[in-house]
């Protein structure tokens, strides 16, 4: 039976003291290198944030987190959140390029990384007067501080007490241009957390998987949510689906999440090796709408196992969610208004839209972003009165950008994208990008890129190229050369030549519509480049 709600909702770094003391032993954490039990947890949350204030963190503070889904990173989001200093949310995964530009544009002060990142940073010059915390094995460098082993008990300043601070920057790829920061509130994490323990029923012996990055909402939110009911949150770095299947068995997890690549992945491993998990009682999917083959093959190889559909933005958390008693009967829905969030259909010339009508998705409530960091222009073309929802909403509300349908029971449907957003193995890529890095690749004069439908990621990154005079470029060497600078997830799966150059429009634009439609004629489907889910 999950808890209810309470009258004041908690700050994030609270949430484990809330089980003081009644679940004092009981385990919040649990990773490959043991547990943490909610006593324990608290404390050393606050040793580490007396330890970072004396480092000269202080409020308002930007500190970027790259250690991966483990123990260390919760204890330091959360001591983060103890002194009111801003978490930057870093993908551990992510090459130099996306890193450097993820600090500037923070203007983070702090970095707590893991010895490769670390090694990285150093040996590519830091950039400017960034601290870097190491967790492990430190570089030599200046600017460099070891994690101590055992820290001191420590006494942090007082906690905040505002809400709607801002407590985390979680940067997302838009349709154009490099990745934003979102502006995510405290509150707004909690909210998040508070409402899946409600609509799921999370219990206090929960305990929940967390298998995917906590730098994305999706994955932070495993975490909270667990903490929040007083269970325990397993966190795992995602890997060969047969280790995430032993973690199942070994941790006895109730719940797990995933993005569709991840759940195809699964599929495949339970159709190799079938095998029970009596534990397991939900499993959520968000990132991307489900395949036919999931609806076909979750149900049978977990049986028994409830699924639930969700639908978010890091921009609004949580959007929709379809209870897994309707899963059988609306496959692939996004579902209804989570709990909280207010959220309505709209099309911007004949306005609210009823059933069978497709309209943009505009949300109103306590897990909407702040906005963009550093980005009021960009802002206020997302988050602005809507002049269709005047008598209902008379203040800002959240633009998505996503569009969906109603149908005659009331349950949304997705449909589409404004723009040309690439979602990719529940991953957003922007096609610029990639393109910026393509046409700094030896030969290349021209690079367009952009998603095309996959059955397992939702969409596959092509991207389309035309050489140079007198170059000759081979599509094998260009993927080689690309994935030294971009992420695996934004690979492109196959990347289309282009000799007699980009077809152009009157103005001398590149026509994208035609590139598109070249690369497209005649090319099979796309390969599956082994991207690792979110």
């Amino acid at each position: 039976m999950s808890p209810k709600p309470e009258a004041r909702i908690p700050k994030l770094w609270e949430l484990p003291h809330r089980q003081l003391p009644g679940r004092a032993d009981h385990p919040a954490l649990m990773d490959g290198s043991g547990a943490l039990s909610y006593a324990e947890l608290t404390a050393r949350v606050e040793a580490l944030a007396a330890w970072l204030t004396d480092r000269g963190v202080a409020r308002g503070d930007r500190v970027g987190l790259a250690l991966g889904p483990c123990i260390d990173e919760v204890v330091a989001t959360l001591a983060l959140a103890r002194i009111d200093a801003v978490i930057v949310g870093i993908f551990d995964r992510w090459k130099p390029l996306q890193l450097r530009h993820v600090l500037a544009d923070s203007g983070a002060r702090m970095l707590i990384a893991g010895p490769r990142q670390a090694k990285a940073l150093v040996e590519g010059c830091l950039p400017g007067e960034l601290q870097l915390v190491v967790r492990g094995p430190p570089p030599t460098h200046p600017a460099v501080i070891a994690w101590p082993a055992e820290l001191p008990p420590g006494q942090p300043p007082p906690g905040p007490t505002e809400p709607r601070a801002l407590r985390a920057l979680l940067y997302t790829s838009g349709s154009t241009g490099q990745p934003k920061g979102v502006m995510i509130s405290d509150e707004a994490l909690v909210t998040c957390a508070r409402g899946v323990v409600d609509y799921l029923a999370y219990g206090p012996d929960e305990r929940v998987l967390a298998a995917m990055p906590l730098c994305f909402s999706y994955g932070s939110s495993q975490v909270f949510s667990a903490l929040y009911a007083g269970a325990t949150a397993v966190l795992h770095r995602a890997g060969l689906p047969a280790e995430l299947l032993a973690a199942l068995e070994d941790s006895g997890a109730t719940v797990l999440a995933g993005v569709p690549a991840f759940w195809h992945r699964l599929i495949r491993a339970l159709e190799d090796r079938p095998r029970a998990l009596p534990r397991l009682r939900l499993i959520t999917n968000a990132g991307g709408a489900p395949t036919q083959r999931m609806v076909d093959a979750l149900p049978r190889l977990l049986p028994g196992v409830d699924i639930v559909l969700l639908y978010g933005q890091t921009e609004m958390l949580r959007g929709t969610w379809l209870p897994a008693e309707r899963f059988a009967d609306k496959p692939g829905a996004m579902g209804l208004p989570v709990p909280d969030q207010r959220l309505w259909l709209v099309d911007p010339e004949r306005g609210l839209c009823g059933p069978g009508e497709v309209g943009e998705i505009v949300v109103e409530g306590p897990m909407v972003c702040q906005g963009y960091w550093g980005k009021p222009e960009r802002t206020a073309e997302h988050l602005r009165p809507d002049p269709w929802l005047a008598g209902q909403a008379p203040g800002p509300v959240w633009h998505s950008g996503d569009l969906a349908e109603r149908d005659g029971d009331g349950v949304l449907w997705f449909r589409g994208r404004r723009d040309s957003l690439i979602k990719t193995a529940g991953f957003r890529v922007s096609p610029t990008e990639v393109e910026s890095v393509a046409v700094t690749l030896p030969g290349v004069q021209d690079a367009v890129a952009f998603g095309e439908p996959h059955p397992e990621l939702g969409q596959a990154v092509v991207l389309a190229v035309s050489p140079t005079e007198g170059a000759t470029l081979d599509p094998t060497e260009l993927r080689t050369r690309l994935l030294r600078t971009l992420p695996a997830y934004m690979l492109p799966a196959r990347v289309c030549v282009l000799p007699a150059g980009m077809p152009r429009i009157s103005t001398g634009k590149i026509d994208r519509t035609s590139v598109e439609r070249r690369c497209r004629r005649g090319h099979p489907e796309p390969s599956d480049p082994q991207r690792q889910p979110q």
